[in-house]
């Protein structure tokens, strides 16, 4: 008789006495993996779509991160512009221009 881990996964029955010394027979071990080939198949399954899961999400996120890094840089160059240009129109507050030649400053990426 088998028991179950507390994973749900089947459990080798407790060993006997066979000749020669405390284990499991051959015949006792064949019938064991005949029983519960299905469960550790489902077992087996489920971890395969888990891992392709995972692949997806992490190459979903790779994908993003590279769009988003690029629309960083251009938005980081359009305000370059933005302040170049203000230098002849004057058309932002001394407040304004502060914030934004500040965030040019900050630019370098955290954990640098």
């Amino acid at each position: 008789m088998t028991t179950q881990a507390a994973d749900g996964m089947p459990q080798l029955p407790k060993q006997q006495y066979q000749m020669g010394g405390k284990g499991h027979s051959d015949a006792a071990l064949h019938a064991y993996a005949q029983q519960h080939a299905a469960a550790l198949q489902l077992e087996v399954e489920g971890l395969r779509a888990e891992k392709e899961r995972v692949e997806r999400n992490r190459d979903m996120w790779q994908s993003q991160c590279t769009r988003q890094a690029e629309q960083l840089t251009n938005m980081r160059e359009a305000l370059r512009l933005a302040v170049r240009q203000n230098s002849h129109d004057m058309l932002m507050t001394g407040d304004e221009i502060r914030l934004c030649e500040a965030a040019l400053v900050n630019e370098q990426p955290q954990g640098e």
